[in-house]
């Protein structure tokens, strides 16, 4: 079975004192979605954690796909896990959209997800979100407006994340 992941994080570097706020997983078959929310804001150890144990609970036969997943979203967990006092992770059975996209679409203007979901005519539902958003999470934990508009973008994007790999593999 292939799981497509997803991050939301305050910044964009774990080096400055980003952390993760939210990981998001859905399986390739169903709509089900797996959300891992960050419950003791700015110590997000317990996440990290959290989110390292569910990718070591996949069987050899299950694959994590994401976008930018090398570039970003595993780099910044082993940031993060040094941070916590850990040794980062070489991160098997986990592939890269954002890689075969450039392969498969050179001639494309840029290779971001939204572009890429539209050149396939991939429906993309993701809402637009701005780093502000990000930080309310991280000043409150209370604040269900931010929460609500953090977790409906992280949910978008590891949907149209699958249905991107599953058109560009006709499945």
């Amino acid at each position: 079975m292939n799981w497509y992941g997803d991050f939301e994080t305050t910044g964009l570097s774990a080096k400055d004192g980003d952390i993760l706020l939210l990981a998001c997983f859905i399986p390739s078959d169903s709509d089900d979605v797996v959300i891992m929310a960050n419950g003791d804001v700015p110590f997000d150890d317990g996440l990290v954690l959290n989110v390292t144990d569910w990718f070591d609970a996949r069987g050899k036969s299950e694959r994590v796909f994401g976008y930018n997943w090398f570039g970003y979203d595993l780099r910044f967990l082993n940031q993060r896990i040094i941070a916590a006092g850990g040794w980062p992770k070489a991160w098997s059975r986990h592939y890269d959209l954002l890689d075969e996209t450039k392969k498969k679409f050179p001639y494309l203007p840029d290779h971001k997800l939204d572009t890429v979901a539209h050149a396939l005519g991939v429906a993309n539902e993701k809402t637009a979100l701005d780093l502000e958003i990000n930080r309310r999470c991280a000043d409150g934990v209370d604040d269900r407006e931010a929460w609500s508009l953090l977790i409906e973008h992280c949910v978008a994007d590891v949907k149209v994340t699958r249905d991107v790999y599953e058109k560009m593999y006709g499945l």
